[in-house]
């Protein structure tokens, strides 16, 4: 939303915070009281702050992120890419200057996706935490609806090597310098970066990422590959990118029946802060998860179909009503996930 320029604010605070003393000034004739004024910084600062809803970052903390959750993903790819070759296992895949260009092309329509959502928050003044939402379509799911694209072969090692390209150069652009020295970065960054947030933005995306990543790829792996059954997969996406991502305008718009949370990280601390959801957010993940069960009815048996529809709404929701700040979306993979697995190797 709209916002008072920082210089009006600037001057206003500094009338606010100004301080008074006396300067007594003695000579040999006469003692003179000289009124002498000086602002209170503090108050300064903590006036931009809470009139921003800023925080200041620390740029150590998050430089330290950056670099061990980014050498933690190449180690990733380098070890798989020893495994295959030494191996000759086709699953884990070898190095080549397609996965690299898989990679970009897929890196490249996230930028764009991104680029529109930032241009709509400007031309039209949508809120960021609906552009945020919207940005998740293409996040993690990427990886794994690429496996439709003519050109893509999904391996292993494709897989981790486009999370780690993907992941590295939007650190790169996210980076608080980098967004200060080139506009173009800090102006892709402003479709997901919420205020509530700020300074952890890039923190809390790429936690996020990793970690939805991380439960998503061993259920493609051993389950969705084992018995060919995508749903697995795309029926947690998709609860997680309609249901979750309408959860949070619907809440900011209609929301009356408030409750709390935390977020796994923050301002130093795990599980800290204090971040408010609503009841009919949470409500739209339950509707969702109705609905896409039952759009895809005949992927399952009528016992199976039941039993889904019935028990899935309920527990997607409560994980959703129960995750850490940012990181929902992980809870909802795995809870998802799980029951469905179970569904489709244990119930006839």
């Amino acid at each position: 939303g709209k916002q008072p320029s920082l210089a009006l604010t600037w001057q206003n605070l500094k009338k606010q915070y100004v301080l008074y003393s006396t300067n007594n000034s003695t000579d040999s004739d006469m003692v003179n009281n000289v009124q002498v004024a000086h602002h209170d910084n503090t108050g300064i600062a903590r006036g931009i702050k809470e009139t921003y809803s800023i925080r200041l970052s620390d740029d150590h903390s998050e430089l330290k992120f950056v670099i061990l959750s980014q050498a933690f993903l190449w180690f990733i790819v380098v070890s798989v890419a020893i495994a295959g070759y030494m191996s000759g296992n086709a699953k884990l895949g070898k190095f080549s200057g397609m996965i690299f260009v898989e990679a970009i092309v897929l890196f490249a329509a996230e930028l764009v996706w991104e680029s529109f959502l930032s241009y709509i928050v400007l031309r039209f003044n949508v809120k960021i935490n609906y552009t945020r939402k919207l940005g998740h379509l293409l996040k993690v799911p990427k990886y794994f609806a690429a496996d439709f694209l003519p050109f893509y072969e999904s391996t292993i090692l494709s897989m981790f090597t486009s999370l780690a390209v993907n992941q590295t150069l939007f650190c790169i652009l996210f980076y608080r310098t980098s967004r200060e020295r080139f506009p173009f970065f800090s102006y892709v960054f402003l479709s997901q970066d919420r205020r509530e947030d700020r300074p952890d933005t890039l923190t809390f995306q790429v936690t996020e990422d990793i970690m939805r990543f991380s439960i998503y790829f061993p259920f493609k792996i051993f389950v969705v590959n084992y018995i060919n059954a995508p749903l697995i997969i795309f029926i947690p996406i998709l609860i997680n990118n309609i249901g979750d991502g309408l959860a949070e305008p619907v809440g900011v718009r209609f929301g009356k029946h408030k409750y709390s949370t935390t977020a796994l990280y923050y301002k130093g601390k795990f599980w800290n802060g204090n971040f408010t959801r609503s009841y009919e957010g949470s409500a739209c993940v339950y509707l969702t998860s109705v609905i896409v069960v039952a759009a895809n009815y005949n992927a399952f048996t009528t016992t199976q179909f039941w039993l889904t529809v019935v028990i899935l709404p309920f527990l997607m929701t409560i994980a959703e009503a129960r995750a850490p700040h940012t990181n929902d979306g992980p809870f909802l993979a795995f809870i998802g996930c799980s029951f469905l697995s179970v569904m489709f190797f244990c119930v006839p």
